[in-house]
């Protein structure tokens, strides 16, 4: 039954990997854009304080982290399959991810009273930040 939460997703293993291989390497498009975007305007300005360097360098690093983990991903989906008596439901796929359209590759009819993945809050506790307000809670958004 379409949208069904218990449904299981018809997807393998391998290509479950290779659509996450894809959101890892959409993720590295968008920090080369913010690291060019970020260098342009710092090259301009004045030198740079010793902050704001290592922030920079923490761009940099997620950059090349996104990009090998990528290529992990693309490397062991080629030798991955699920346990014979395992599956993968569209519920539990929901509960994992805080953004919807983060499954639109995986999971193509999902039901809209589904409830999904933890609160912003958890996940800043989680990092030791404070939690965001009210108003950063209304929709998911997907660049």
């Amino acid at each position: 039954m379409a949208g069904d939460k218990d449904e299981i997703v018809n997807i393998t293993a391998s290509s479950m990997i290779e659509v996450l291989a894809g959101q890892v390497k959409t993720l590295r498009t968008i920090t080369i854009a913010l690291e060019n975007a970020l260098s342009t305007s710092l090259c301009n300005c004045n030198p740079l304080d010793g902050e704001t360097l290592q922030s920079f360098q923490r761009v940099d690093f997620l950059r090349q982290s996104l990009q090998d983990i990528e290529a992990i991903l693309l490397y062991v989906s080629e030798h991955m399959s699920w346990h014979a008596d395992s599956s993968v439901t569209v519920d539990g796929l929901l509960r994992s991810v805080h953004m919807r359209d983060s499954l639109k590759d995986i999971v193509h009819s999902l039901p809209e009273d589904a409830k999904h993945g933890c609160s912003d809050a958890d996940l800043f506790l989680e990092d030791g930040l404070d939690s965001p307000s009210a108003s950063d809670d209304d929709d998911d958004i997907w660049l």
